[in-house]
């Protein structure tokens, strides 16, 4: 997972597609407070502003040049596994904060209705992250799914303060998120603190691992031929430095060559650049060049 610049997303978003939108927010908390004042049965209400969801606002999120938008932020990688989304791939925008139903809370919450249209509630998604999935060791998919770490703290009305609720999900729109979470040498996703001493932030990992099916075994093996691969480029990398140091400038050109090639595995536009940084994370005390590829600004 890697965050996503908010202001180049706001930046690139039509301003007739706010407009839009925010007349579509604006219609939907008006039916609610109409619906509250005239019918006594809550149930019918939420069943109505469900449907009204659907009814009038679906074109906002599914808007192409709003995908294009969401799309180009993350140069085609998905926001939660970085895989590469397709153009033409179905539903890529995830409501953040579900929309019609929260599945830890199915009895007593409707979903963020009033963020249907909003824009900061959107993240781009594959499907593989998005909706339910089982593969022969996992199963996962966010869906409706959004945990908090206190749900006595959870937001039921748009006038409510969505700050104190303190979600588990980590969050591609919050940079200071993206820490918890590391990948082992074989691919496989991890909270990088323990249970025992960090709880928050191990809860929160886990959950996105869980939520977000990071640990699918397809992206699994990706990453750790991935991984494989650098580590074994470290190797010959450092070995060429070794051998410039002794004033072997044959090595030079090699040495180059390699380095380039990391280099471009921990772009941002790389695919699975975060588990690409986790090896040379993990390599940091035995490699030079995996210090020198941390430390250099790309």
């Amino acid at each position: 997972m890697k965050a996503i610049d908010l202001i180049k997303v706001r930046m690139a978003i039509a301003t007739a597609w706010v407009q839009k939108a925010d007349k579509k927010t604006d219609e939907l908390k008006k039916l609610h407070d109409d619906l509250m004042s005239s019918q006594g049965d809550l149930e019918e209400t939420w069943e109505q502003i469900s449907d009204a969801v659907k009814a009038l606002a679906k074109d906002i999120w599914q808007d192409k040049d709003l995908k294009e938008v969401f799309m180009e932020a993350s140069f085609g990688k998905c926001w939660y596994c970085e895989a590469k989304v397709a153009q033409r791939a179905d539903n890529a925008i995830d409501h953040f904060r579900p929309k019609n139903r929260v599945a830890e809370a199915k009895k007593t919450h409707h979903g963020y209705w009033w963020l249907a249209c909003d824009w900061h509630n959107y993240r781009f998604a594959c499907t593989f992250c998005n909706s339910a999935r089982s593969t022969p060791d996992s199963t996962g998919g966010k869906q409706d799914h959004f945990p908090l770490w206190d749900e006595t703290k959870r937001v039921r009305l748009p006038d409510d303060l969505l700050g104190g609720e303190q979600p588990l999900l980590l969050d591609p729109l919050q940079a200071a998120d993206m820490p918890y979470l590391t990948f082992d040498s074989t691919g496989k996703p991890a909270p990088r603190y323990s249970k025992e001493q960090h709880a928050y932030q191990y809860s929160r990992a886990a959950a996105s691992i869980r939520c977000y099916h990071l640990d699918r075994s397809e992206l699994n093996k990706d990453r750790g031929k991935l991984m494989a691969s650098m580590a074994e480029m470290l190797q010959s990398a450092d070995a060429f430095y070794r051998d410039l140091e002794r004033g072997n400038p044959t090595a030079e050109n090699a040495y180059k060559q390699i380095v380039t090639t990391l280099a471009g595995y921990i772009r941002p536009e790389a695919e699975f650049s975060s588990a690409a940084r986790a090896l040379l994370k993990s390599k940091r005390g035995s490699s030079k060049v995996a210090c020198d590829l941390l430390d250099s600004p790309l």
